[in-house]
């Protein structure tokens, strides 16, 4: 299984949410090809006797080669969660927990039939938090990185299920390692992103006469690796608390070199968005890394 992760020197990656898509080959013998956009795909893989179940929607068709007797078609599926970017919502809540507004606009808004609800809870209120005819994907996106939380629409053989919790509540149950043979040795590579900001101004619109300007750093990382400053101009950024969030995100994804790598591994039960712990003393790693992509090869 070739995988993908990443890593802040100081802190897990956590992105809020990472889509999860399905490719597969069909041959027919009928040279017409049918659009089957928007149709449910369900999948199965069973690996060391664990099975892995996985839903979605198909996205794209193509014909990848014809032949006198037989068409290949490619077919491309992605995660039920994709549906809820083109869902648009809007609301406004005051003194409100971050997951009950999370609750709020899937109770209201979700795109999916038969969705059961599976938001952890966390007790931080939002002091004023609102949307405006954004897509339900981005406003739960927004909330996830206020909480550095992560979330994704499951199916579980019979269900659609929305998951929002944070990462460390899924945390893979093994450790890959050399040692325990589930990385293959020779395929770990490593690297680095070295853009860091770590000291964050934010321009925002007008409170009645008073412009809303906020400044926020990093200290441990204007520290270790200097101020490195970056200015956002945002005039729909109208309130304070807004601003704060903004620049919070950004401190968040950029405060620290954000570690990088891939390697083949040999672990059932892997997937996207999952967190997983990767013990490579050779290499200096050891720690708690979120996996990015993640790809199959399957014996035939």
């Amino acid at each position: 299984t070739p995988l993908v992760f990443a890593r802040h020197k100081s802190q897990l990656d956590v992105p809020s949410r990472i889509p999860t898509s399905r490719s597969l080959s069909l041959s027919r013998k009928s040279h017409s090809l049918y659009s089957i956009a928007g149709a449910e795909v369900h999948s199965y893989i069973t690996d060391s006797g664990e099975t892995m179940i996985w839903g979605g929607r198909v996205v794209s068709t193509r014909v990848v080669s014809v032949s006198a007797l037989v068409r290949e078609i490619r077919v491309v599926a992605q995660d039920y969660a994709t549906r809820s970017q083109a869902t648009l919502v809007s609301g406004a809540w005051v003194q409100t927990k971050y997951t009950d507004i999370v609750q709020a606009l899937w109770q209201q808004y979700a795109p999916e039939d038969n969705l059961t609800l599976d938001i952890s809870d966390n007790t931080r209120v939002a002091e004023k938090w609102k949307v405006k005819w954004s897509s339900l994907a981005e406003a739960t996106d927004d909330i996830a990185q206020i909480l550095g939380w992560t979330w994704r629409v499951d199916w579980d053989g019979g269900q659609r299920i929305l998951k929002f919790f944070a990462p460390s509540a899924d945390v893979h149950p093994h450790t890959l390692s050399v040692a325990n043979l589930n990385i293959e040795a020779g395929t770990a590579e490593f690297g680095q992103d070295e853009e860091i900001v770590n000291s964050v101004y934010v321009l925002g619109g007008q409170i009645a006469t008073h412009p809303v300007r906020i400044h926020l750093t990093d200290s441990g990382s204007i520290a270790t690796h200097g101020v490195h400053d970056q200015i956002i101009n945002d005039a729909l950024i109208a309130e304070p608390l807004q601003a704060r969030e903004t620049a919070r995100k950004v401190l968040r994804e950029k405060a620290w070199p954000k570690q990088h790598g891939r390697m083949r591994v040999y672990e059932p039960g892997l997937r996207a968005g999952k967190v997983v712990h990767v013990h490579l003393p050779d290499r200096g790693i050891d720690g708690l890394y979120h996996i990015a992509e993640i790809s199959w090869s399957v014996d035939r």
